[in-house]
Order: C-alpha cells, then sequence, then structure tokens
C-alpha cells in the first residue's frame, strides 16, 4: 500500500493496525493477506481535485452528508 507520508506508514505498520487491517482484508478477499506499505509522493492537486468530485458522487458521502445537514461546497 503506498502512502504519502511517513506519518500514515507508521501508523498503519504499527502491529494493531497492521492485524486489523490484515484481517478485513482476509475476511473480504477470502485469503491470507499481508499488508506492506511504501512511501510514495503526495499527490499531485489535479488529481485531489478530481479525488473529491468522485467522492461527492459517492453514496456513503451522500449519506453522511444527509446525516449530518451538510451541504456540497465547490
Amino acid at each position: 500500500m503506498e502512502v504519502p507520508y511517513a506519518f500514515h506508514q507508521r501508523i498503519l505498520e504499527s502491529p494493531k493496525n497492521r492485524d486489523l487491517l490484515e484481517g478485513v482484508f482476509s475476511d473480504i478477499l477470502g485469503r491470507s493477506i499481508k499488508v506492506t506499505t511504501i512511501l510514495g509522493g503526495r499527490p499531485q492537486r489535479r488529481e485531489d481535485i478530481a479525488n473529491i468530485e468522485i467522492a461527492a458522487d459517492d453514496e456513503i458521502i451522500r449519506a453522511a452528508a444527509e446525516i449530518f445537514n451538510s451541504e456540497t461546497v465547490n
């Protein structure tokens, strides 16, 4: 798994969090999964904006917005 910051890498590689991730991925995929992380670069701004646009169309995001009475801000 590629992460943009060393902080994220340290958090994900802690035994408690790694075991949790591996357990969830293993349950979903039906086989044993081992998680490793590598430090990557920060996404470019254009990619950040594209990800936000995709997230706005996500059913979970819409449900959360409805629960918290929030509005989408462009």
